[in-house]
């Protein structure tokens, strides 16, 4: 210390932190009043009493530089020395003792970690995840391949997601994750983003991305995840490594620890970003979901509001239960606020666009009466074409059955005069005919066509039509089988008539519910049974008594009267103009009257016959003849099956007839309401051509777009599109197009705008798209809304066409090489077969191969020598490149192909088209295929001459415009 300081007794026994602040030390010369000396000190070292120092100097003072400045300098430099000698010193052994300490806990965990992945229970589960840990002893043993292998390998996401979904792949994602050292960082985030489910998700991401995620694998939180599950995959395959190393070699080893760490740190970190990026990702895929929701909200909401017009109470409250379902899920989807929000703007729309409708079908109803004499025709044609609903052209009746017309209705009347201006043979294709009646049997289906296939054994292969055909027979099965539930009645009395085996009529879906068949399978000590429906066989356990029918409970009239009423509305529909018919219905098939006949029980067979004689003869003379004679042979057999089931006192057989005669019924209606179609689509055809037509459609699509119904910015991508490669492609160079393309005063100008849209039409067909698709209707331009399936028809048949050319080229060069130069017949045939194929729905690569390879082979045998096996491969493999599109044969033959369609659309007529092909189609090798072409060309050149006469009118502004800006340097933006 300082000489005229003394120490305190107890400074020795104090901390350098206390030393340092003055707890043990008193300076003994300090004179006592020495708090008091700082009240008449200045406030700066100048002898003024007032302060020299500005604002911003205050402002910008260090204190501690301050104190040091205004200190002795002797005193700082001792006091200063020692305490930050002495603090330093005692700092370290502090922090040296934490980390020994905190170095001692970590190797702990890390060997208790290390003990627990080691554990027999966790490497199994490494190894089902991540592969074998140790190679068999032997050499010999084979084991499956690790989930990550069979993940990748997977053929389909469907089976991949089978291969994840099983229990003991969630129970070794379980064990692995619990033998890893809880991470507090992980706790802010759901459980459900960083689960056993997510870990496997992770891997299945990690194997199959595109297949996952869709086609959102390549948005920004598909990359994230993506990223996020192969890094944590990544991570997992290298810890299993580490653990494999621990286990076989000295846990004491202090590198192998260390490399451990650093594979628990990454696996740490990895699970953070895949919580986080999974967690985008799920809210981002919630908005896409929501966001396709509000398109069935909308539509739901609309047939509410459509409802309420038309007075329909019943659809509107099934829709308004169904709209607070879809409403419901997009509020659970992203939240109530965002979602009503979102919902309000729909409703919003949705009253906007029903307005538009309403006032565009009045105007439409409104339109001949100041049209020009042949638009007139046209527009009353159209006024008393067709009308149905969207899904079925002719599912409604003709000539305004309703005195209001919807816009479905107006728009299916456009379409079907659309499809007779260009094809004046146009015809809703025959429905097939009804099912000759024959008696149900006992347990046997309802309907003749709903008997259950039959398979020997093994796994049955359907194609996707066979199988909705099978879906729909069963769907209708389940229907029937309600109503004959529905008026079956039971001989069970109480719980005491149920055994395990026994058939009862079960209520399915709540109090309100429908009887089905089931099967008991279990009587239960409380009184409940567990049951099987017998159709779909759903299990339903502890069913109480109350669900079963017993005898003293009513009959369910419900689905008859429905039936009932179905029948009488379309009889009444399909006979519009005639009052005096509907009234006999109505009486005849009163439902409120039948249903108080069968409360009261006086509804007996003799009334049912006359009630189904009744019915079908009214069908019969609504009937053409021909159709007359198959239902009066029908309803003899039917009456004369229920007189029968009279005579033996058999009501059951009546009741397992109704499907049947139902289904009867309705099916020649069907064909009732589609042969009147085609006979007024045939009259009508007459009126659909010229300029009639044209000013139809142009005035119809006009209206839409003035009530923005409709609008032109797919159009408008799409010929602003064509423009540069139409100008690049025409000869006179690229400017000189442009030229035509703006100036209306060029006597090329209409041509140009001509040739553009052939241009642009032909760019179409030759995407790489099924037009007639539902997606693809969404990226057709505006005015093609309707010529998706016909410009499909044309891309099938060019692709025939084309593909069966490029095989023939190949099937000649590989048997001449051969020795044996096939005829004309056998190219003739094998070109028959190929064509044959292309249009079947099930054609795969190895069935046209396999048609090359036996047309070859059965050259080669007639010339009298084998196909050499190498150049059945070489066939082969040039078979499967022919559709390559860098495949010289395939792109000269597209070329040639693709210049005679365009140039055969560029006529003005039919016989003009027909010429130019006979011309053109010598020089481009494709003389055997001038069927097929000019098939293609006739429907081309009609789509393309009519629609250039609509829609030219239309887009001639938007051509000069989006000419202008290609002249001036401007930017092109293609439709995606």
């Amino acid at each position: 210390g300082r000489s005229g300081e003394a120490r305190h007794p107890m400074s020795e026994n104090l901390s350098p932190m206390a030393l340092r602040l003055g707890a043990g030390t008193r300076r003994t010369d300090a004179p006592a009043g020495g708090c008091r000396q700082l009240e008449g000190a200045p406030l700066s070292r100048s002898s003024s009493n007032s302060s020299t120092r500005s604002i911003d100097e205050l402002a910008a003072m260090d204190v501690a530089n301050e104190v040091q400045r205004i200190a002795s300098p002797v005193v700082a430099y001792v006091e200063g020395a020692s305490a930050e000698a002495a603090t330093g010193a005692s700092f370290e052994l502090e922090e040296a003792a934490a980390k020994l300490q905190s170095w001692c806990r970590s190797i702990l965990r890390l060997r208790k970690a290390a003990q627990g992945l080691a554990a027999p229970a966790v490497l199994q589960a490494l190894d089902h995840l991540f592969g074998a840990l140790s190679p068999p002893s032997d050499g010999t043993a084979s084991t499956p391949p690790p989930l990550v292998d069979a993940l990748r390998d997977a053929e389909s996401s469907e089976t991949a997601m089978a291969l994840t979904s099983t229990q003991e792949a969630a129970k070794a994602a379980t064990a692995i994750l619990l033998a890893i050292p809880r991470d507090g960082g992980l706790r802010r985030f759901n459980v459900a983003l960083h689960g056993p489910r997510a870990f496997l998700s992770a891997l299945l991401v990690a194997a199959q991305p595109k297949a996952i995620l869709g086609d959102q694998h390549e948005s920004l939180e598909g990359r994230f995840l993506r990223n996020a599950s192969r890094m944590l995959v990544r991570a997992f395959q290298e810890l299993a490594a580490t653990v494999l190393d621990l286990a076989n070699g000295p846990t004491e080893a202090r590198a192998g620890l260390r490399l451990f760490r650093v594979r628990l740190i990454m696996v740490r970190w990895a699970r953070r970003y895949h919580a986080s990026a999974f967690g985008s990702w799920r809210r981002a895929d919630a908005q896409r979901v929501a966001a396709g929701m509000l398109g069935p909200y909308a539509e739901v909401y609309a047939t509410v509001l459509q409802a309420q017009q038309g007075g329909d109470t019943a659809l509107a409250d099934a829709a308004q239960e169904r709209l607070v379902q879809v409403r419901d899920a997009i509020a659970r989807l992203v939240g109530a606020s965002t979602a009503s929000s979102k919902i309000q703007e729909v409703e919003a729309t949705v009253r906007q666009q029903i307005q538009a409708a309403t006032s565009y079908v009045q105007e439409t109803r409104s339109t001949a009466s100041g049209a020009s004499t042949g638009q007139q025709t046209a527009s009353h044609a159209a006024a008393v074409a067709p009308s149905s609903a969207a899904a079925d052209p002719a599912a409604s009746p003709m000539e305004g059955a309703s005195p209001v017309l919807s816009l479905d209705e107006a728009l299916v009347n456009e379409r079907l005069a659309h499809e007779l201006i260009l094809n004046p043979e146009f015809q809703l294709p025959a429905l097939p005919e009804p099912p000759k009646f024959s008696a149900p049997r006992p347990h046997g289906p309802l309907l003749p066509g709903n008997a259950p296939p039959s398979r020997e054994g093994g796994q049955e292969q359907l194609s996707q039509q066979a199988m909705l055909g099978r879906m729909q027979s069963t769907m209708q099965e389940l229907f029937w089988q309600r109503l004959v539930n529905a008026l079956t009645p039971t001989t069970i009395q109480g719980r005491g008539d149920i055994s395990v085996g026994a058939l009862v009529q079960a209520r399915y879906g709540g109090p309100q519910g429908t009887f089905y068949e089931a099967k008991v399978t279990a009587c239960r000590d409380d009184g409940s049974f567990d049951i099987q429906y017998t159709q779909d066989s759903v299990v339903e356990t502890s069913v109480p008594l109350d669900n079963f029918r017993l005898a003293d409970h009513p009959l369910d009239t419900r689905p008859l009267l429905a039936l009932i009423t179905e029948v009488r509305t379309r009889l009444e529909a399909a006979t519009p103009r005639r009052p005096d018919l509907h009234a006999t219905y109505r009486e005849v098939l009163d439902a409120p009257l039948l249903k108080q006949m069968l409360e009261a029980g006086v509804l007996d067979l003799p009334a049912v016959v006359r009630l189904a004689r009744f019915v079908l003869e009214s069908v019969e003379n609504l009937e053409a003849p021909v159709r007359a004679d198959r239902t009066r042979v029908w309803r003899e057999d039917f009456l004369g099956f229920i007189e029968s089931q009279q005579a033996a006192s058999e009501p059951s057989g009546l009741v397992r007839a109704l499907p049947a005669f139902f289904a009867f019924v309705n099916a020649t209606l069907d064909q009732l309401q589609r042969d009147t179609v085609n006979f007024h689509l045939r009259s009508l055809a007459p009126h659909f051509r010229g300029d009639a037509a044209v000013e139809y459609e142009r005035q119809r699509f006009r209206m839409k777009a003035e009530r923005r119904l409709v609008a032109l910015s797919r159009a408008t991508q799409w010929l602003t599109a064509s423009i540069p490669s139409f100008c690049g492609a025409q000869e006179g160079g690229t400017e000189t197009q442009r030229l035509a393309l703006q100036d209306q005063a060029s006597p090329s100008h209409t041509r140009a705008l001509r040739g553009l849209v052939v241009h642009a039409l032909v760019e179409l067909v030759k995407q790489p798209i099924r037009w007639d698709s539902p997606r693809a209707a969404q990226a057709l331009p505006e005015t093609l809304i309707w010529d998706g399936p016909r410009l499909a028809q044309v891309r099938d048949k060019m692709d025939q066409v084309i593909l069966t050319s490029t095989i023939l080229v190949f099937f000649r060069q590989v048997l001449t090489a051969s020795g044996a130069v096939p005829s004309q017949e056998t190219c003739e045939a094998l070109q028959h077969k190929l064509e044959w194929l292309l249009v079947q729905p099930d054609t795969n690569l190895a069935s046209i191969q396999t048609a090359a390879d036996k047309a070859a082979r059965d050259a080669t045998a007639s010339a009298g020598r084998p196909l050499p096996e190498n150049a059945a491969d070489s066939l082969k493999n040039l078979v499967a490149s022919a559709t390559d599109p860098s495949n010289a044969v395939f792109n000269l033959f597209t070329q040639r192909a693709f210049q005679i369609l365009t140039t055969t659309a560029a006529q003005p007529s039919t016989e003009r088209a027909r010429t130019s092909l006979d011309s053109d189609i010598g020089a481009s090798g494709l003389r055997d295929f001038r069927a097929p072409l000019l098939d293609a060309a006739q429907i081309f050149q009609a789509l393309v001459w009519h629609h250039s006469n609509v829609f030219l009118p239309l887009y001639e502004p938007i051509i000069r415009e989006a000419a202008r800006k290609v002249s001036s340097g401007g930017s092109i933006t293609r439709p995606t």
